[in-house]
């Protein structure tokens, strides 16, 4: 058997486990098997990303699952976009954003744009985002 470590993550180590019934493996396996980790590596580093970016957003408390999309247009409706921004900005009709502000609402039991970016930042679904200062400010000069 011939073990190939591929990253030490927060869940543990992983690798990949080459098994084979004939003769042991040679030098020249286990050559090609020391230039192969950093592809294998590298391999899982991006599944693992693309999972996690496949994930919805959710509170573990409450258990409210918000897809990607609201979580991009309640993002927007945080920067005080309309419907008609928020469209153009994500390249869908606004219609659609409609549909999605209707599901945010929903899913955060909100019945407006104020409460409902308010509470996705409750929630964590959104980080506060820093108000701009005034040009009147004296740090700016």
């Amino acid at each position: 058997m011939l073990t190939i470590p591929l990253t030490i993550t927060p869940h543990g180590l992983c690798g990949i486990a080459l098994m084979r019934g004939g003769p042991d493996f040679t030098t020249l396996d286990m050559r090609l098997a020391c230039g192969l980790q950093p592809v294998f590596g590298a391999i899982y580093a991006l599944r693992e990303c693309l999972n996690d970016r496949s994930r919805s957003p959710h509170d573990p408390d409450t258990g409210i699952h918000v897809t990607l999309r609201e979580l991009a247009v309640l993002d927007l409706m945080a920067e005080g976009l309309i419907a008609a921004a928020i469209a153009h900005r994500l390249g869908i009709s606004p219609r659609t954003v409609g549909r999605h502000m209707e599901s945010i609402y929903r899913k955060l039991e909100t019945h407006d744009r104020t409460s409902a970016v308010l509470r996705g930042q409750s929630l964590g679904l959104l980080t506060r985002k820093d108000v701009p200062r005034r040009r009147s400010d004296p740090h700016l000069r």
